[in-house]
């Protein structure tokens, strides 16, 4: 398949021809028809190059503003794109309006590692090119003198492919009889909109603490006059938000459960709050610089729950990039991974890619010729149902259409979580199977009869998920034996994919949901369906490595109740022995008091009331000790009392001269 940017010449050439032919006679045109949208998938072509060397020159380096270091929204330190991708003899520009060049240009590749790994860049090309959910527009197949052809064979046919998001929100749902004429229509707007001088694309990558952003625009270079895409600003930036291990935001963690007040977590909540300070400030700049307000998309990687503070500022519209309801905001389709520079440069190059595929190469449910639809060899391995073109308008409106596949009884027992029923399902499933796999033809026909319609990997609902994305997501107690069941018993797909284009292990709901897979592939085998690239599911579990996790979880809670009892027994010794000191402290003041009453020739303090006569023991009712009589360190009830307790003193020390 040869690729070509979606701002280039050659992709806006294709679609005036599409729309010029068109024109002329819309039943000679032959387009592939309602529902042929393709999901992430390669497709080969007559080219002689290998699929090593095609990745190669498809590998293309987007270029960096030169001033963009300079700019207020310059990067804090984070990843870079790198140098060598920066230079011009080491990569190719993506931009070239010419095809054959942009593939052939072998002299400007993206220059390998030694030892022969690829690049952090290379990589991730690799691993998201074509995965973009994408249409097929069937170009026009001409003569030798330029006349169209009606009845020219199907390997002369050739279909323009372009990812979907290059359309506006929701546009094949929207639109369930769309033709190539309208597709081609909407697409030049696009191209146009993309063209124009001020219009830029921002895309954001923000997950894990981990933010990118970046705004590209088309620039002319001094090196070609043609306009290539340029990288004018970015940000990154990398905090610390996540719980290591357990996984999941604080905040998350505070918001289900009490609030912790260890150092991690109050580490984690500052970085919560200087990660959404980065993200403000960030937005705030591009708003000063038009680059929101100039943008025709913004292509964004962000979990669901976090969108609200960080991309439409928690309802404060200063803070926020977009409004919910803007039409630009779109998803990125592709694994993006971990967010990089790297990564959002090569996803929007995947994004922008465009191709030239053969018609027969690619595997759609049926071809619209001259108004009538007719099957096409292959699987039918495509999302969206096949709808024929109707010329008679009373016929069109007359026919029902149901565009979200009925639920089967499969999918019904997983949503109840009836386990038993599920099973007899897949037992019946199972003797049907068997039945039609019997030498005895007029045995399996008679068997065969009145066999259900479906299968353990049927596709049903508004996404078209398989009974075992259902029981993924389910929140349901049995969920883990329903996934159980449908992987060992019925031998479900995991490597099948909804109209988004996710596999069941990617909408798991809980841990249980996902130790599940893995025990499967564990029992299953590797040989049993590509686990890790299209199924995405985890190393292999087994059950001793669940017993053994579970074992080091007890043992680990065990040791952190013997700490906290530990601790509570230490902290209750010292309390005592504190409350013991302070008793002897108390007792011993007590003792001083005492004595030094008896040294004045005064009685041991009977009562620990303040307005007690310090000589005759009587409390002065009515009185507060302030208001007691005062005479050196004590408090009198009345005169009496003061001048009797001098006179003792005055007699005790007459009697000490005389050595009495």
């Amino acid at each position: 398949m040869s690729t070509i940017p979606f701002y280039s010449e050659t992709v806006r050439e294709h679609l005036l021809d599409i729309l010029s032919n068109h024109k002329q006679s819309t039943q000679n045109d032959r387009h592939v028809a309602v529902g042929s949208t393709i999901l992430g998938k390669r497709y080969s072509d007559d080219s002689s190059s290998s699929p090593d060397e095609d990745d190669d020159n498809r590998l293309n380096c987007i270029e960096e503003d030169g001033d963009a270091d300079s700019s207020a929204s310059s990067s804090d330190g984070e990843e870079e794109v790198d140098e060598h991708l920066s230079e011009e003899n080491e990569a190719q520009t993506v931009g070239s309006s010419d095809a054959n060049n942009h593939n052939a240009n072998k002299s400007n590749r993206v220059k390998k590692y030694k030892g022969g790994k690829r690049s952090d860049k290379e990589q991730l090309f690799q691993k998201m090119h074509g995965k973009a959910p994408s249409i097929s527009l069937a170009l026009p197949t001409t003569s030798p003198g330029g006349d169209t052809i009606n009845n020219a064979s199907s390997k002369q046919q050739k279909a323009l492919q372009i990812p979907t998001i290059l359309l506006p929100p929701n546009y094949i749902r929207d639109n369930p009889n769309w033709d190539t004429a309208s597709a081609a229509k909407t697409l030049l707007g696009t191209w146009d909109h993309l063209n124009s001088p001020s219009s830029n694309i921002i895309i954001v990558l923000l997950q894990s603490g981990r933010f990118v952003a970046a705004v590209f625009t088309l620039k002319t270079t001094t090196h070609s006059k043609v306009p290539q895409l340029t990288m004018i600003a970015h940000k990154t930036s990398t905090r610390y938000t996540i719980r290591k291990g357990q996984g999941g935001s604080q905040s998350n963690y505070d918001s289900s459960k009490h609030k912790a007040k260890s150092v991690g977590a109050q580490l984690r909540r500052e970085g919560e709050k200087q990660l959404r300070e980065d993200v403000v400030a960030t937005w705030k700049l591009w708003k000063e610089s038009n680059y929101v307000k100039h943008a025709m998309g913004v292509y964004v990687s962000c979990p669901k729950g976090m969108r609200r503070d960080y991309l439409f500022g928690d309802g404060n519209d200063v803070a926020a990039l977009v409004t919910k309801g803007d039409e630009r905001l779109r998803s990125i389709p592709l694994d993006v991974g971990r967010p990089t520079l790297d990564g959002a440069t090569v996803a929007l190059e995947c994004l922008l890619s465009c191709g030239i595929v053969n018609v027969d190469s690619l595997v759609v449910p049926s071809l619209v010729i001259d108004g009538v639809a007719t099957d096409v060899g292959g699987s039918g391995n495509t999302q969206g149902p096949a709808v024929e073109k109707k010329k008679d308008k009373e016929t069109e409106e007359s026919e029902e259409k149901d565009d979200d596949p009925p639920l089967t009884p499969l999918h019904e027992a997983v949503i109840e979580g009836d386990l038993s029923k599920l099973m007899e399902l897949l037992t019946i499933l199972e003797e049907v199977e068997e039945n039609t796999n019997v030498d005895d033809v007029a045995v399996a026909e008679d068997n065969v009869e009145g066999a259900p319609s479906y299968d353990v990997n049927t596709q049903a609902g508004p996404d078209h998920q398989t009974p075992l994305h259902f029981a993924s997501a389910s929140s349901h107690q049995n969920a883990p034996s329903l996934l159980n069941a449908l992987l060992i018993n019925g031998h479900a797909n995991p490597c099948a994919i909804d109209s988004r284009g996710r596999p069941p292990y990617f909408v798991a709901a809980s841990d249980k949901a996902r130790e599940a897979f893995r025990l499967a592939r564990g029992m299953l085998g590797e040989e049993y369906c590509r686990w890790d690239d299209e199924a995405k599911v985890g190393p292999a579990l087994t059950d001793a490595d669940i017993q053994a996790k579970k074992a080091k979880a007890l043992d680990k809670k065990r040791k952190q109740r013997a700490r906290q009892k530990e601790k509570k027994a230490l902290e209750k010794a010292q309390a005592e022995e504190a409350a013991e000191k302070q008793r002897q402290e108390e007792e011993k003041k007590k003792e001083m008091e005492d004595a030094k009453r008896v040294r004045d020739g005064l009685k041991p303090k009977a009562s620990t009331a303040s307005n007690v006569c310090d000589f005759c023991q009587k409390a002065a009712k009515g009185k507060r000790r302030s208001q007691m009589f005062q005479r050196l360190d004590y408090v009198y009830c009345t005169t009496d009392c003061v001048k009797k307790h001098q006179r003792e003193l005055m007699a005790a020390a007459a009697a000490a001269r005389m050595g009495g």
